[in-house]
């Protein structure tokens, strides 16, 4: 199938949670998906199985995005799948605390390269087919990029270089290709305690969880807004305002 008898995206880390809901969003919107999985090949599956049950059609590509040998392979791979390319987003992540100034140093190099470095040589590899389609970026951001999360000092640092990055580029590859970001804030409850859900909520004006979905559909609108670029979208209940 080519270009011309469909839209295509890649969504990043599409297996669980916030990637797994925005590739069925786009499915339903009329694209199909490339679902990027690196260790999680059990919850890929089920999200081309949940997509191609819904009548949908998708492509699993494996890649570890912590190396650019990883990001090579990827890229050729899309390339290879069509010759235009109307959506990528960059949601692949890694989030841990570390809690020391050794743990600062000794993790910085992985924090940046996945959650900054991977999705700025992705973009740029993937550059001639956005633009054949003049297609858009999306990239999954964080509240935290902007209010430092303490004992998360290298997430928060790559986080906010990749809202950074997302301005950047939205300037120099207009007009052909748009760039945005999303931020989530409280989409989903911590995997913890239920003391920290409720201090999470306490802080969220919403006074809810926004769910996956309501990330996707944040990315949907971002897709669809054809005269928006450079703008970071926090969906995260207000909390950003109360923090």
């Amino acid at each position: 199938m080519t270009s011309s008898d469909s839209k295509w995206a890649l969504v990043t880390g599409a297996g669980v949670r916030l990637g797994k809901a925005t590739a069925l969003k786009l499915v339903g919107s009329g694209h199909q998906v490339v679902v990027h999985y690196n260790n999680s090949a059990g919850p890929a599956e089920n999200t081309v199985r949940l997509i191609e049950e819904s009548g949908g059609r998708a492509h699993l590509v494996q890649a570890d995005l912590s190396s650019e040998s990883g990001i090579d392979k990827l890229a050729q791979e899309v390339a290879a799948l069509t010759p235009e390319l109307n959506v990528l987003v960059n949601n692949a992540s890694i989030f841990y605390p570390t809690n020391s100034p050794e743990a600062w140093v000794e993790h910085w190099d992985t924090f940046q390269m996945v959650n900054l470095k991977s999705p700025f040589l992705l973009t740029v590899k993937l550059l001639p087919i956005l633009r054949e389609a003049r297609g858009c970026v999306v990239n999954i951001v964080d509240i935290w990029a902007r209010f430092p999360l303490r004992r998360f000092l290298p997430y928060s640092v790559a986080k906010s270089g990749l809202e950074a990055l997302t301005r950047c580029l939205a300037l120099e590859l207009a007009p052909e290709v748009r760039v945005n970001g999303v931020s989530p804030g409280a989409a989903l409850p911590p995997p913890n305690s239920e003391d920290s859900m409720d201090k999470m909520l306490s802080q969220v004006p919403l006074k809810k969880y926004g769910g996956a979905d309501s990330i996707a559909e944040a990315v949907d609108f971002l897709v669809r807004a054809d005269y928006v670029t450079g703008q970071i979208l926090a969906v995260d209940g207000g909390r950003s305002i109360n923090l």
